[in-house]
């Protein structure tokens, strides 16, 4: 099978490169590695990995846990290269009782199943799992950790989940890596570029986008030297309220960092002299009242507006709607 012209033993060798060189990087010298591989092509990339730290003067013991199962034709070929290595002992885990030995100075690769698990673990696999958590070794899940979803197509069990210290994943996160409740099983992770093709990866379909620090610095307009705050449009924020005083200003401070030229805030009275110390930038339209905002106007000038932030829910909030609708209709605000 060809992906992107590469076969996946290539692409196995690969991710098994980049994975190797990471921890090369950050394995003490001395550490005792344990390996634990499945069936499948992520097993076949911790058994490369396995071998290549070999070449590298680390001690490394590998398990297989396979269960009989057939192995993935790159799986089989990688664990062929292992084999093919002097005095090199590749453990079978066949059943529960068989014990796998981690201490707790120990680094342990987690291979068993990659992003296309679409089941909660079980079985053998699920007593490894128990194992390595139970260690207190430090835990490299390769591409995702096992027993994880990759898209959340299924509920986790936490207990069924390998508790990666770290995840070297591929190319690109997995959904799952964004769910807050994942935090403890994913740990820290680490993107690895395994050199795809991006311009598949930018025409392949998909209802989820992410936007990092590449993509955001591609949305900045480039100014002219000689540009005016006056030509990047004026905006109003209003919020703040005794005690939120900060969430508004922190608000403001957002705004101006995302380019807008002019930038007014309302807030109430008593908050002026904070504004204008922590954003001396902005331009204050103080509330009549000193605790919070009761009565608000807006210029038809205003280009984009925001509300609500440290407003309160106070049930005297006062607008002039209307000049608020005629803006939005002629000016293209947005609230």
């Amino acid at each position: 099978m060809e992906v992107n012209s590469i076969s996946d033993y290539e692409l196995m060798q690969r991710a098994a490169s980049v994975a190797t060189h990471w921890l090369l990087k950050r394995l003490p010298l001395g550490t005792h590695v344990v390996v634990l591989a499945g069936n499948g092509n992520n097993g076949g990339d911790a058994l490369a990995i396995a071998k290549n730290l070999i070449g590298e003067g680390y001690s490394v013991t590998t398990y297989f846990c396979h269960h009989h199962v057939t192995l993935s034709e790159t799986c089989q070929q990688a664990k062929n290269d292992l084999m093919a290595l002097p005095n090199v002992e590749c453990i079978e885990v066949l059943s529960d009782s068989t014990n796998v030995e981690i201490k707790a100075s120990d680094w342990v690769i987690d291979g068993l199943f990659g992003s296309g698990l679409n089941r909660p673990l079980q079985g053998i696999i699920a007593h490894c799992v128990s194992m390595i958590n139970n260690s207190g070794a430090t835990v490299v899940s390769i591409d995702i950790p096992s027993g994880l979803s990759a898209d959340a197509s299924f509920v986790v069990d936490p207990d069924l989940c390998i508790h990666a210290t770290y995840t070297l994943t591929f190319q690109l996160p997995k959904l799952s890596f964004l769910f807050a409740e994942h935090e403890e099983i994913i740990g820290e992770w680490h993107l690895l570029d395994i050199g795809l093709s991006m311009e598949a990866i930018n025409n392949a379909e998909t209802a989820y986008y992410m936007t990092d620090l590449s993509a955001a610095i591609g949305m900045l307009r480039k100014r002219s030297k000689f540009a005016h705050k006056g030509n990047f449009g004026h905006a109003l924020m209003i919020g703040g309220s005794r005690g939120k005083i900060g969430a508004v200003v922190l608000a403001s401070k957002a705004c101006l960092h995302s380019g807008a030229g002019l930038l007014t805030v309302h807030l109430p009275a008593g908050g002026e002299a904070v504004l204008h110390t922590v954003l001396p930038e902005a331009m204050v339209a103080a509330d009549q009242h000193d605790e919070r905002v009761t009565h608000i106007n807006v210029s038809e000038k205003v280009n984009a507006i925001g509300i609500g932030c440290g407003l309160g829910t106070h049930s005297n909030h006062q607008g002039n709607g209307r000049v608020v609708d005629q803006c939005r209709l002629s000016h293209g605000v947005g609230c």
